[in-house]
């Protein structure tokens, strides 16, 4: 089985590199510019085991001339305001987006730019968050159709049911979804606004506002002075920490970076993206005792919200052999992706059934996996998987009889 676990460990790298970590404390030193399935966590991406300081190439739309302006509100069941600003992605092809955000009062305005490598404009920036089992080509420059592609707003604690897009674009360059409602989850502890923000005096503020313009223009030397500076003048930053600590990682400074998260989350327990950023980090650093204690922790603050963290640690306890764990986790995590955003749920979970020897069940989830990820880079070495499975299967299914 060394060889399903070699072979997993570049599935994982692959999810890491197509930004499983989605989420990130968004804009705005007042704590109002961030949410769940904010921006990517990394500032920058991971190849193989080698950050690197300049971002991805998001992937642009199809060809066309048409400019497409979005707008809506995002509001609680009963209609009242959320109170919080919120993520909304977009989901095309199992590859989700995040375009921007609301603003306080829950209203949200987007461009779909279909000439752009940066395709949408509006509040808050765009950040490529997806599943990469469903990406055309090989992730740089696919195309999409917008008869493919749903909208839903993203915030720990709440769920909401996605827009089909495909319905509302057509002629008109201007589509008012109208208002989409949220409904509150039970079993959030854990948040992706940070309660310190709104004490952090002026001038720190504005040197986490600078720090983060900096950020998008991919200054992160500069950048990192800010944030630096805004947590010298306010200690209790916990946003500023975050980024402090992001752009310590993308400048390959790894030791500075976990103590200025560490310092976020002494900062305030329950921030998530903090231990996001140091989830990154272990996976990267293939430090699987590490990133299973940190997803245990954060998935004990937020069960609800995040499959791609109940696969890094079923991931986790599947390189340390905790396979009642990993099993756990997998099937935790597919529970909850309903939409089958996170297909490489199960291909980990038939490794680890597979380990178990447990064929059947094993096949089944690689077969799943097939069906979902017809186009994955990794199809062939899956099919590979089930075709010796189906042997071991019949190897001991004939082996009672030869007795």
């Amino acid at each position: 089985m060394r060889s399903s676990k070699v072979l997993f460990f570049f599935i994982l790298l692959a999810s890491v590199s197509t930004s499983v970590f989605a989420q990130r404390p968004g804009g705005g030193g007042g704590g109002t510019g961030g949410s769940g399935g904010g921006r990517g966590t990394g500032g920058g991406t991971t190849i193989g085991n080698t950050p690197t300081t300049q971002p991805r190439n998001i992937p642009s739309l199809p060809p066309t001339t048409q400019m497409v302006f979005l707008t809506g509100k995002v509001v609680a069941e009963d209609g009242s305001p959320i109170g919080e600003s919120v993520a909304i992605q977009t989901l095309c092809r199992g590859t989700t987006r995040t375009i921007g955000y609301t603003d306080k009062k829950g209203y949200f305005s987007f461009q779909l730019d279909p000439n752009s490598n940066v395709n949408m404009t509006g509040i808050g920036d765009v950040t490529d968050t997806g599943s990469p089992m469903r990406q055309q080509g090989n992730g740089y420059g696919q195309t999409r159709d917008y008869r493919d592609c749903q909208l839903q707003p993203l915030l720990a604690g709440f769920s909401s049911q996605p827009v089909e897009l495909g319905a509302r674009i057509g002629g008109d360059n201007r589509v008012e979804l109208g208002s989409i409602k949220m409904r509150r989850m039970g079993e959030v502890q854990g948040y992706t606004i940070s309660a310190t923000s709104g004490d952090a005096p002026a001038k720190a503020r504005k040197d986490y506002e600078k720090g983060l313009s900096l950020e998008k223009k991919q200054n992160w030397t500069e950048a990192q002075e800010k944030f630096q500076s805004a947590v010298d003048q306010y200690p209790k930053y916990a946003v500023a920490w975050v980024e402090l600590g992001r752009m310590q990682f993308l400048l390959l400074h790894e030791d500075d970076a976990k103590k200025s998260l560490q310092q976020a989350l002494a900062a305030d327990s329950r921030f998530l993206p903090a231990y996001q950023q140091l989830a990154e980090i272990a996976t990267k650093n293939q430090q699987w005792k590490e990133l299973a204690e940190i997803t245990d922790q954060m998935l004990r603050l937020n069960p609800v919200n995040f499959p791609q963290y109940w696969f890094l640690n079923a991931a986790a306890n599947f390189y340390l052999q905790n396979l009642d764990a990993a099993q756990k986790s997998a099937v935790r995590g597919l529970d909850i992706d309903s939409e089958h955003h996170f297909p490489r749920l199960e291909y980990l979970l038939g490794l680890i059934l597979a380990q178990n020897r447990d064929y059947r069940g094993a096949l089944e989830h690689l077969r799943n996996y097939v069906q979902l990820a017809p186009k994955a880079p990794d199809l062939e070495m899956a099919q590979n998987q089930i075709s010796k499975l189906e042997a071991q299967q019949a190897a001991a299914t004939e082996a009672p009889e030869a007795k």
